[in-house]
């Protein structure tokens, strides 16, 4: 044996353990904050800017994450996709277009992906850890934030305080 066994084992619990990890000051940004990210371009290469105009949900998911995906599942089969006034952006840290688009076409939902294989975007958002749900205001204040996924979720976006 080589010994590449242990490291191996190592770093994949320490590449899940963003999925898995649900400590709150892993986020930078919290409810009343103003969003530092308002532009963002999708893996279709179009441009979104967060405007005055609606209200907007922000995700930051990975494709790889069981929690993730399940939320991703039940958010395109809620009303909040064909929402006229929401905008809903899923950024994917970490990952690059071509894993965004593998993953659409086995889980088709009509939001707008963005890669952010850098991890730019992430990077002023939180510290570790996916599925993130900022829901942002017109003015772009965070109305809520929180982090992972269960049964039921779906019904906590909810822009209400």
């Amino acid at each position: 044996m080589n010994g590449c066994g242990p490291v191996s084992v190592i770093f994949l619990c320490v590449l899940l353990s963003g999925c898995l990890m649900s400590r709150p000051q892993q986020s930078l940004i919290h409810e009343g904050d103003t969003l530092p990210v308002t532009h963002f371009e999708t893996v279709d290469g179009q441009n979104i800017h967060f405007d005055a105009k609606t209200k907007k949900l922000l995700i930051l998911f990975n494709t790889w994450c069981p929690h993730s995906k399940k939320a991703l599942k039940d958010l395109a089969r809620s009303s909040l996709v064909r929402r006229k006034d929401l905008v809903i952006v899923a950024v994917a840290p970490g990952e690059g277009g071509e894993a965004i688009q593998d993953f659409r076409r086995t889980q088709p939902i009509p939001i707008h992906f963005v890669a952010d294989f850098y991890r730019n975007i992430y990077g002023q958002l939180a510290t570790s850890g996916v599925p993130r749900f900022y829901l942002v205001d017109k003015s772009n204040r965070v109305v809520k934030e929180f982090f992972g996924w269960h049964d039921g979720a779906v019904s906590k976006l909810d822009w209400a305080p």
